[in-house]
């Protein structure tokens, strides 16, 4: 049980950090309703149990990968850069789904691989996943078999607090007016922006 809080505690820690994946949250919320905003939590937590599955297998070769050079230019760079173009596309984009137009549209599995790869594609998801599960496989000596209530307590706190931010968009969303959506989808969408070019000053080793 000392595990399962441990990973509840992280999780907790993790639900706290406002970053691409929240804006993202938010403004499929906000542009399609409720639904969307589940589908793109969805794609999230796809990504991260795919990433805690492979950093388990190798992360005693990944742990000195996100410290190299390459990784911390290069990653840092690509990243920032799709960060960017995501942002730059939900600015352009006017078109507004009703939650009745969602259910017959494409916008489900657009939705799932956006946020399926803002996850992916995020330097700071590889060094967050990597640093931890080093810490309890190479420094704490974890069996495998007891890391797995570590993982179960973390990726719980993060389906409850991506569910809870779904449902606080969509409270918010069903309050505004037209005009008060649209500002916060257009900040939603610079947000993203801002998140891209902050990956890229850290790749260029500005920041």
């Amino acid at each position: 049980m000392g595990l399962l809080l441990e990973g509840i505690v992280a999780g907790m820690l993790l639900s706290l950090l406002v970053g691409p994946l929240w804006i993202q949250i938010t403004y499929a919320s906000m542009k399609s309703g409720r639904m969307a905003g589940f589908i793109t939590a969805f794609g999230i937590w796809i990504s991260d149990i795919l990433y805690i599955v492979g950093v388990t297998i190798f992360v005693h070769s990944l742990q000195p990968f996100v410290k190299s050079p390459f990784f911390e230019s290069k990653g840092y760079w690509v990243g920032g850069l799709i960060l960017i173009a995501f942002g730059t596309f939900s600015l352009l984009q006017k078109k507004k789904y009703t939650e009745l137009d969602y259910q017959d549209s494409k916008r489900k599995e657009s939705d799932l691989i956006t946020g399926f790869l803002i996850n992916t594609i995020n330097p700071f998801t590889l060094v967050f996943w990597v640093g931890v599960i080093s810490t309890y496989i190479i420094s704490r000596k974890i069996p495998l078999g007891s890391m797995v209530w570590f993982y179960i307590g973390i990726l719980m706190m993060i389906v409850l607090s991506d569910s809870s931010k779904v449902l606080l968009a969509d409270w918010l969303n069903r309050r505004l007016s037209d005009q008060g959506r649209k500002r916060i989808m257009s900040i939603a969408s610079i947000g993203l922006i801002g998140f891209g070019i902050y990956m890229i000053l850290i790749g260029l080793k500005v920041l």
